[in-house]
């Protein structure tokens, strides 16, 4: 997933793991054959002024364009949260979110991708100073941590390593893989993730005493990103979009206005548990002890 994703996690989320241990739910495949150059579907997100190259996919057979689409769907969406956000921050939002999500996509056989595919850091970076000078501090705060969480390789969507150790880290260590551009960015929204956790913390229902503790074990898991196969070719979570959507439903109430559906809206960066495949996790390493 891109990283994108974990910008908007700094508000709340919640939902059950799965009831099978040893197994995951598929979020996507990188082994099929078919990868490579496509256009980007007909989408509102980022329309094709913003987006008018060819981007990499995965033949959509899965949902990775679709996941990076309702990725800033949901920065777009979390400007609902602030206040003065005027229609200029929006659209420099918007062309932050696009442009550090879809890099452009160019084929070459000769790649092991099948292709050459680059952000445009300049251009990234550019959208970045509009939003600094665009919109509110709350909201650079939230979407683009000045500027310091700009996709710069591809490839580190696609290699997976341990998320890194940090000082004071409220989260449990991982025994799995992540993506490596979701590790990079670790330590920086982790800083950001344990002020929200504190001011959010008090808002669940009283219904479950658990919701405290599954808010921070969720938002953990999300702030890590899908966990890799050992191969690095699956990604995996082990909840799906009906479990997500029932505890959210349970734990967060509904008269905050624009949160339940913010957040229902979420959860579809989940696999579909009615269709999604169940696969092996990756041997666990043991030897990452938890913080």
């Amino acid at each position: 997933m891109d990283f994108t994703k974990i910008i908007v996690l700094l508000t709340l989320l919640n939902f059950v793991c799965s009831a099978d241990p040893d197994k995951g739910y598929l979020l996507l495949n990188g082994s099929i054959p078919n990868k490579g150059c496509y256009n980007l579907p007909g989408n509102t997100q980022c329309p094709s002024n913003l987006i008018n190259y060819k981007v990499f996919g995965l033949g959509y057979a899965d949902n990775f364009s679709t996941l990076n689409l309702k990725s800033v769907d949901l920065m777009i969406m979390s400007l609902k949260f602030f206040k003065e956000v005027t229609p200029a921050c929006e659209d420099a939002v918007r062309e932050y979110a696009c442009s550090n999500t879809f890099a452009r996509c160019e084929k070459d056989d000769s790649q092991t991708l099948g292709a050459v595919v680059t952000f445009n850091v300049t251009h990234t970076s550019q959208a970045c100073a509009k939003v600094k000078k665009s919109c509110p501090l709350p909201v650079q705060a939230a979407t683009i941590n000045n500027c310091t969480t700009i996709m710069g390789n591809f490839t580190d969507l696609i290699y997976c390593v341990d998320i890194p150790n940090i000082p004071g880290d409220i989260c449990s260590k991982s025994n799995y893989k992540h993506p490596k551009a979701i590790a990079d960015f670790y330590p920086t929204v982790m800083s950001h993730f344990k002020d929200t956790f504190t001011r959010f913390a008090s808002i669940f229902g009283s219904s479950d005493p658990q919701c405290k503790k599954k808010f921070l074990d969720v938002n953990c898991e999300l702030l890590r990103g899908p966990i890799c196969s050992t191969n690095m070719m699956l990604r995996m979570y082990t909840t799906t979009q009906q479990q997500c959507e029932k505890t959210v439903n349970k734990c967060v109430p509904s008269v905050i206005p624009n949160l339940q559906p913010y957040l229902l809206e979420m959860c579809k960066l989940f696999p579909d548990g009615n269709i999604a495949k169940m696969v092996p996790l990756p041997r666990p390493d043991t030897s990452n002890d938890s913080l």
